[in-house]
Formats: C-alpha cells, sequence, structure tokens
C-alpha cells in the first residue's frame, strides 16, 4: 500500500535503556512526503484505516504524543 500513496520514506527509531533508566518512550515511525498535499491525499484515501489496524498490534493507541513536523528548503539568493 505504501507504493500506492506519496510516502518517500519511512523511519522506525526504538529508544533503548540507559543507565536503568526507562525511556518516557517505546519508539517513533516518521513517514516522509514530497508535500503537504502528498499528506492530505494520503490521509484521505484508505490507507490510514490500513495503517490504524496493523497500529493495534504494536502501538500505545493512547499515547498523549502525535507530532506533525514539516521541514522547507529555501534556496537561492539571499537579496
Amino acid at each position: 500500500m505504501i507504493q500506492e500513496t506519496g510516502v518517500q520514506r519511512i523511519v522506525a527509531t526504538f529508544a533503548l535503556p540507559e543507565n536503568d533508566r526507562r525511556p518516557d518512550f517505546d519508539g517513533m515511525a516518521e513517514l516522509y512526503f514530497n508535500g503537504l498535499e502528498d499528506i492530505r491525499t494520503m490521509f484521505a484515501g484508505p490507507v490510514p484505516a490500513v495503517m490504524r489496524k496493523d497500529e493495534e498490534n504494536f502501538v500505545q493507541m493512547n499515547a498523549p504524543a502525535v507530532r506533525l513536523v514539516a521541514e522547507e528548503y529555501l534556496i537561492g539568493d539571499k537579496t
């Protein structure tokens, strides 16, 4: 299904205990898109329902933190 969306890359990161201290979260997933319109298109289609069903296996659905981060690059003359 990912091939049918605007997702360019998926990165999964897992937190590890440090000095016997349990991390505040177990892990996170990052989905990369080319632009906002690709995000809107994906979330307007059937993919989110499939993702949510899969997330039931490994995601704390009532977790307090969900974030959307956007990176923008401006290329050109500074004048």
